[in-house]
């Protein structure tokens, strides 16, 4: 597991504080989570403004979150607070998604990112390999380390098709890396 993921533990004890009021715990939540839901909110909204937005509006979701309910899967749950207030952020803004890809892959592991990223995607031209879907379930799964089953919740999709999605990213991500190997013998 990389060391730059969000631990689920943590997570719960750092919620649980918030919610007992714990307003340290709140910059604790800013400091271990931010870069990371901005990494997804900008896979999801494709433009650094609105995903900043999106990251904003989560931060104040979660203050405002009764708190009346345990969280019980606190990385699901903070996912899909900020799928949520991505979703909420397009409408708001009426705006409509265009399909240049590279436009927002080209800005989601900018330099001072990309260094803490230990797995194949720290290299800007293997992601241009995969379409929004597979993007949104490699970071899921492999840079926040969440389960098949909770990226599948988080983007609203089933189970086997959030499977066939993240196995044929996979497979074109290895297929990226033989054939640029093969550039260099």
């Amino acid at each position: 597991m990389p060391s730059d993921m969000i631990d689920e533990e943590i997570l719960s004890q750092i919620l649980e504080r918030i919610y007992s009021g714990d307003e340290d715990a709140f910059r604790e939540l800013y400091n271990v989570c931010a870069s990371h839901m901005y990494r997804f909110a900008l896979s999801v909204v494709k433009y650094s403004y609105l995903a900043e937005e999106a990251v904003q509006e989560a931060f104040l979701s979660i203050i405002l979150y009764s708190g009346n309910k345990r969280v019980r899967k606190a990385k699901s749950w903070l996912f899909t607070v900020v799928k949520n207030c991505c979703i909420k952020a397009l409408k708001d803004e009426h705006f409509s998604r265009k399909d240049d890809i590279d436009l927002y892959k080209d800005k989601l592991f900018s330099a001072d990112q990309t260094e803490s990223i230990e797995t194949p995607l720290n290299e800007i031209e293997a992601v241009r390999v995969l379409d929004d879907n597979e993007l949104r379930i490699i970071i899921l799964c492999k840079i926040e380390g969440l389960t098949i089953p909770e990226c599948a919740k988080i983007l609203g999709i089933s189970r086997v098709r959030a499977r066939s999605v993240y196995d044929y990213a996979i497979k074109k991500l290895k297929k990226f890396y033989r054939e640029k190997e093969g550039q260099y013998e």
